[in-house]
């Protein structure tokens, strides 16, 4: 009887453990947001990859792994947009628009060109 006892307490706390990690883990997800484009241009194959990490209040945006650092940032009342190239010459701009309480929209163009993106 104490042996069984012993076991389902045991059982008990391995999933009140489990439910705190999937818990911690959810919360997680809630403070950071990606946003991913991939295309291809002239026969090269980019990824840009937007990260927004609410604990550090900034911005990061990678090309094929490598972090982005000169990028213009423009902040408007509708939204705002970050300026960088990708390549050699392409002009890249990411768009942010809309309410945060509703959601917002991110877009990625390149050179004018809307690219699509994959959530």
């Amino acid at each position: 009887m104490y042996l069984r006892n012993v076991i389902k307490l045991d059982l008990y706390y391995r999933k009140l453990k489990k439910e705190a990690e999937l818990q911690e883990l959810e919360m997680g997800e809630q403070e950071a947001f990606t946003k991913m484009w991939s295309f291809e241009i002239e026969g090269e194959y980019y990824c840009v990859v937007l990260y927004l990490a609410s604990h550090k209040d900034t911005v990061d945006i990678f090309c094929n792994d490598d972090e982005i650092t000169d990028v213009g940032t423009y902040v408007t009342s509708e939204g705002c947009t970050f300026d960088f190239l990708v390549g050699q010459s392409y002009k890249a701009r990411i768009s942010c628009c809309g309410n945060p309480s509703v959601g917002l929209k991110h877009s990625l163009t390149i050179d004018g060109y809307t690219v699509p993106s994959y959530d």
